[in-house]
């Protein structure tokens, strides 16, 4: 049954240094400036002195940890803080609807007059935004350059949690973009991307973020079959904020019971855009897979681990507009043979015929789409598209995602867009879709009857943050 909750998940905790699992130097350096204390009131100042440079080297140069829109403001230049012209600020504070007028997801500026809850090709792109209340409880203390996590000699005993910068990774972005043209479009020394749209958005705030989260299960082993799940954000996005924290992507895989690992990256930075990046370039994914195989292995703390890392399949989420880089990633990405599925949350606003394709010709792989009204109509297309490449279709999920079929889903308008990542059919979809995957399914876990139990366990997400 469809769960009418939309109440915003309450805020967690943070804790001034990390967790042991992630800066085993912490709580050494914690109890030496306890020692500290105990010195006489009469002892020299120059002790006084060291003791607090200890407890700074031991939990950074802050005892809270930056927020995300104190990392942005870090990596901006001096001219950051640069306001955008009168003429342009009426563009870029408001909500431009965007509306795609094919199946290939092409960009019209001027808007569409379409009735929404009819089945029909143009539909409305709608907004991500926070929901109320959303809170930001990760605790990020930047990289210093130093080892980060001690060698796992077994299985993690509990979660791990990162935000990892990634050679790789989507963004920054200095190519072109699809159709001709530089990406970064408007500006002089100050460079930025001017949208179809008429939305001017700078680099160094949107787009310089190159950090990926990365997300361990506590009792991950990768000796055993294993799956990637790669999750594409949507508009209005931060990997904190939202992945983490509002949507609760990570949980939803811990809960689920299956021997996964979560790999998600920045895309646009809490801004209403598609841009795929660097991800529009052949074979881009494949080269972030092989990094992030790499940087899976030195978190997990097994070299040899990162074999297993850079052969397991892959389940691709887009949530949203994350729908136009997993189309290109599908489609140029040159990793067609790992995806073992593709799962699309209120995503089908365009490149229909880049989904169709690949369900159509991979047999091993299973589709799925759910849906709310804003894009039923493209939804309807996508069902004849899939079903004229001879796939069977189903309206429901069974005991198991079957390889060679599509499932879809659709909600109506009873499910909220903005909350599709925890509340669709039914709660934490994440979580339902992995526990129909038996062939990850850790035989020494269970699936989580609910991610409120998760988050009742202390510190579940403080985590170091990797500087970019």
């Amino acid at each position: 049954m469809l769960s009418k909750r939309g109440a915003a998940e309450t805020g967690r905790g943070r804790r001034s240094c990390p967790p042991p699992a992630f800066d085993s130097g912490c709580s050494r350096h914690n109890a030496e400036g306890a020692s500290y204390r105990s010195i006489s009131w009469r002892a020299p100042a120059l002790l006084t002195v060291f003791a607090a440079l200890a407890l700074t080297a031991a939990c950074g140069t802050s005892v809270k940890g930056p927020s995300e829109d104190e990392t942005q403001a870090h990596l901006s230049p001096s001219k950051a803080t640069e306001k955008v012209p009168a003429d342009e600020s009426k563009i870029y504070g408001k909500l431009h609807i965007t509306r795609f007028i094919d199946s290939e997801g092409v960009f019209n500026p001027e808007p569409v007059a379409v009735r929404v809850h009819r089945p029909s090709s143009t539909t409305r792109f709608v907004r991500d935004i926070p929901e109320p209340g959303a809170t930001l409880s990760a605790n990020l203390a930047e990289s210093t350059g130093k080892p980060d996590v001690p060698p796992q000699a077994v299985s993690p005993i509990q979660d791990m949690t990162k935000l990892v910068g990634f050679e790789t990774a989507p963004f920054p972005y200095h190519g072109a973009q699809p159709g001709g043209g530089p990406f970064l479009n408007a500006g002089d020394d100050r460079k930025a991307h001017r949208t179809s749209r008429g939305q001017l958005l700078w680099e160094d705030e949107t787009f310089a973020d190159n950090r990926v989260l990365l997300h361990i299960p506590a009792g991950f082993d990768p000796a055993r079959p294993s799956v990637l799940v790669v999750f594409f954000h949507g508009w209005g996005a931060t990997l904190t904020r939202d992945v983490l924290e509002r949507q609760q992507v990570a949980a939803q895989v811990s809960a689920s019971g299956a021997n996964a690992i979560l790999i998600a990256p920045q895309f646009a930075s809490d801004a209403r855009d598609s841009s795929a990046g660097k991800f529009w370039q052949p074979n881009a994914f494949r080269r972030f897979l092989a990094e992030a195989a790499q940087k899976l292995a030195r978190e997990y703390g097994d070299p040899a681990s990162e074999r297993s890392f850079a052969r397991a399949p892959i389940i691709l989420v887009a949530y949203s507009g994350g729908f136009m880089p997993a189309a290109f990633s599908l489609q140029d990405g040159g990793v067609t043979d790992r995806v073992r599925g593709v799962v699309l949350l209120d995503a089908a606003y365009g490149r229909l015929d880049t989904f169709a394709n690949w369900i159509g010709g991979n047999k091993s792989g299973f589709f799925l789409s759910a849906y709310t009204y804003h894009t039923q109509g493209h939804n309807s297309e996508l069902k004849s598209m899939i079903a004229a490449r001879g796939v069977a279709l189903h309206d429901s999920l069974g005991s198991e995602l079957s390889p060679g079929t599509a499932t879809f889903i659709g909600t109506g308008s009873e499910a909220s867009h903005t909350s599709y990542v925890t509340h669709a059919w039914d709660d934490d979809p994440l979580k339902i879709i992995l526990t129909k995957l038996p062939e990850f399914t850790r035989p020494d876990n269970t699936p989580v009857a609910s991610i409120d139990q998760l988050r009742t366990q202390p510190n579940r997400y403080s985590f170091n943050a990797s500087s970019r």
